[in-house]
């Protein structure tokens, strides 16, 4: 029998919630930046001159916004896009899903295990 872990959190919860952040360096927003735009292209649509009729012009948009393709995260392209484009920090739950939707790795486990044993000795915590 498989145990869902909301499940399991719910009969057997934790006893201390830790609240993290995920500060990004400009090289790590770069690079989500790059992912992003590489993940937008794969639903381009392609090219379509503008239609010149009589004095009106008509234009297609020759990209939509990827709406299925971020159903499963809660998240939106202008969400992603304003996450990873203007803010110092992004909560960690976000950001994993972040990470799963583009395929790209910034968060692993070794980062906040080291991140947080720096948090503990800055805290003087033995």
């Amino acid at each position: 029998m498989t145990i869902s872990t909301t499940n399991k959190f719910i009969s057997n919860p934790l006893d201390t919630l830790f609240s993290t952040r995920i500060r990004l360096t400009s090289e790590e927003q770069e690079k989500l930046r790059a992912a992003h735009r590489e993940f937008r292209k794969r639903f381009a649509s392609a090219p379509q001159a503008p239609v010149l009729a009589g004095s009106a012009v008509t234009v297609t948009t020759t990209m939509g916004t990827p709406t299925n393709a971020y159903a499963g995260t809660g998240l939106s392209d202008l969400v992603v896009s304003d996450l990873i484009g203007t803010r110092d920090t992004i909560a960690l739950p976000v950001m994993l899903e972040i990470q799963k939707l583009l395929g790209v790795e910034i968060v692993t486990k070794k980062r906040l295990q080291d991140r947080f044993k720096n948090y503990l000795e800055y805290l003087s915590i033995d």
